[in-house]
């Protein structure tokens, strides 16, 4: 007689599952932040809003201390952000801070000056005009 423990035929596929599962699966990494309080933390130099204008500012990825969001060109983004956020009006794009590309707006055909003679005279009238800038 031959005797097999209950189960057993399905250990060997559960064991190849894994040994494939961490082959593929690439490891992962996580960020791990001292308190900002504790001594060994890096001492901050918060940089103040008036200092980050027009760009704004932000908090380092693990939130202690204030820098200066990045310019155009300026790398960005990162795991946890690592590498900053981009200045208010452009976007990370491909690591890097872009402006947005201009948006062509459809110009409105212009109308032409109203003009009527107001006081017309012997030496000469007046004239009161209406400018494209006045029409709707």
């Amino acid at each position: 007689m031959h005797w097999t423990r209950p189960g057993s035929a399905l250990l060997l596929p559960l064991w190849l599952l894994m040994v494939l599962t961490v082959m593929v699966v690439p490891p992962v990494c996580g960020l791990r932040c001292l308190p900002c309080s504790h001594p060994d933390s890096p001492p901050c130099t918060d940089a103040t809003e008036a200092q980050c204008a027009p760009l704004g500012r932000q908090k380092l990825p693990c939130g202690c201390c204030f820098v200066c969001r990045n310019n155009a060109g300026e790398r960005c983004g990162g795991s946890w952000g690592m590498f900053g956020q981009c200045g208010t009006g452009m976007a990370c794009t491909n690591g890097r801070c872009r402006l947005p590309k201009p948006q062509l707006v459809p110009l409105k055909p212009l109308k032409p000056d109203v003009c009527k003679e107001t006081t017309p005279g012997a030496t000469g009238s007046t004239f009161s005009c209406i400018g494209r800038e006045n029409l709707h």
